[in-house]
């Protein structure tokens, strides 16, 4: 560079290393989320839907917590990575639940709860882990 401007060095990120850590616990997300959506209704009858849904994200926010917790054990404090694994985790969850909602038939704002559930899930996962390991980091020095 003549003008004296430092130039820096583009890493791409490795999603596959963020994948990999995930799909056990999202797949242990989805099961207990499907599970809550299809049995809790039926244990407890005349469960109003707002309460499944308050259930549902109560099982997130555990799996959320235990997610963060090891991404603390392997990579250390960094909310970053914590950020970027919990981007990943809730769009692929939000995703598959999205299209769950399918199963008891269709309706024409279940098309657009794709888009929404979908966005709405992967910034409550991502800001979640991502407060955590801050707060983890700064708090617990």
């Amino acid at each position: 560079m003549a003008d004296g401007q430092k130039t820096t060095n583009w890493e791409p990120i490795n999603f596959s290393l963020y994948l990999s850590f995930v799909k056990w616990w999202v797949l242990l997300a989805v099961a207990g989320e499907i599970a809550l959506r299809l049995f809790v209704p039926q244990i407890i009858g005349g469960l109003f839907i707002p309460q499944v849904e308050l259930v549902c994200w109560v099982w997130r926010f555990i799996i959320l917590a235990l997610v963060s917790w090891r991404l603390m054990k392997k990579y250390g404090r960094f909310p970053v990575i914590g950020a970027l694994a919990g981007a990943m985790m809730g769009f692929i969850l939000g995703v598959i639940i999205s299209l769950f909602r399918f199963y008891d038939g269709f309706k024409v704002w279940k098309l657009f709860n794709i888009l929404t559930e979908t966005v709405l899930t992967t910034l409550v996962c991502c800001l979640f882990i991502y407060l955590v390991v801050f707060l983890f980091k700064h708090f617990k020095k």
